[in-house]
């Protein structure tokens, strides 16, 4: 699964995206949430409404919680899975991170306790 990225002017082109960014009449925590509810993700949210992505996200999980954390990844064995299937594919840690959207820390940690865990079994 790779995360597609969309620039601010392709979402913007969408008319329902527009409409919504553009309503003043809603709270922006209304408006991050009907964003995600048509389908765009949380870093695209906070591209489109000019915001910083741990606001967009904070204000999302407060409606959805375990639902939202299900749709934007599942849990950390899937993704920490995900990510050792592309480096051992050749992929490196930033080419990963950007693939998925996710951390370079977070990736990095991830492929380096696997690596961790290979000396260890190869010793």
């Amino acid at each position: 699964m790779s995360v597609v990225k969309r620039s601010r002017e392709e979402l913007m082109s969408i008319e329902e995206v527009k409409k919504i960014v553009k309503n003043e009449k809603k709270s922006k925590s209304d408006r991050f949430v009907e964003l995600y509810v048509l389908g765009l993700s949380v870093s695209e949210i906070s591209v489109v409404m000019d915001c910083v992505y741990s606001f967009v996200w904070g204000r999302i999980e407060k409606v959805y919680g375990n639902e939202m954390r299900k749709k934007e990844g599942g849990n950390e064995d899937s993704w920490r899975n995900k990510f050792i299937e592309e480096w051992k594919n050749g992929k490196s840690v930033g080419e990963i991170s950007s693939m998925f959207n996710k951390n370079y820390s977070y990736v990095w940690v991830c492929i380096d306790k696997y690596r961790k865990e290979e000396e260890k079994i190869n010793k």
